[in-house]
């Protein structure tokens, strides 16, 4: 280190053969702040291997040596992973969404309700329905039969339970929430 306090500062290429990278990889580093560039290929060299090694630290669960209250990387770090883990899973659930294998708890419901909806309009109608067909009916069999029929085909409607009705729910209240553009809104800027 020299006396005056300032770091020397090195290049791309020499970082990337100290870190035993890539100098795109150096590169990248310095866009997510851990490694530290000064000047147009140029990069502090006391503050980017500072900043690796503590990159390299957070990344094996290491707790950081110094207290130092410059040394912000390692919530920087734990914070993105944490982000980019939630994007990840977000997105892994929005396909799986998509293909049917799991289901939005709302567009379940909706189904189900639509069927109960159904099958209660069915039962309830049941004595307009099966009055006529009674008329004049005398054995007890055969009204229990024709009741027998009448309340099965209601409750049916609750053996219909297909999971493609609840994808399809699910795709359609989708699209319903994406906004397309008025005309104001495709007015073209500058």
């Amino acid at each position: 280190m020299s006396d005056n306090n300032t770091s020397p500062t090195t290049t791309v290429g020499i970082l990337a053969k100290l870190f035993n990278l890539t100098e795109m990889r150096v590169q990248q580093l310095a866009k997510l702040g851990v490694t530290v560039k000064t000047s147009h290929g140029r990069y502090d060299l006391w503050a980017s291997v500072k900043g690796y090694i503590h990159y390299l630290q957070e990344r094996a669960g290491v707790k950081s040596a110094t207290n130092d209250p410059e040394d912000e990387f390692g919530d920087y770090h734990k914070h993105r992973a944490r982000l980019y883990r939630a994007k990840a899973e977000s997105a892994e659930i929005e396909v799986n969404l998509m293909k049917g294998e799991v289901h939005e708890s709302n567009a379940v419901k909706k189904v189900w309700d639509d069927m109960i909806s159904n099958a209660k309009a069915k039962l309830l109608s049941l004595p307009v329905k099966v009055a006529p067909r009674l008329e004049g009916v005398t054995g007890t069999q055969e009204i229990k039969d024709i009741l027998d029929n009448a309340v099965n085909e209601a409750l049916n409607e609750l053996s219909n339970y297909n999971p493609d009705r609840v994808t399809q729910t699910f795709v359609q209240n989708r699209q319903s929430k994406v906004v397309t553009p008025t005309e104001d809104d495709s007015e073209q800027l500058g």
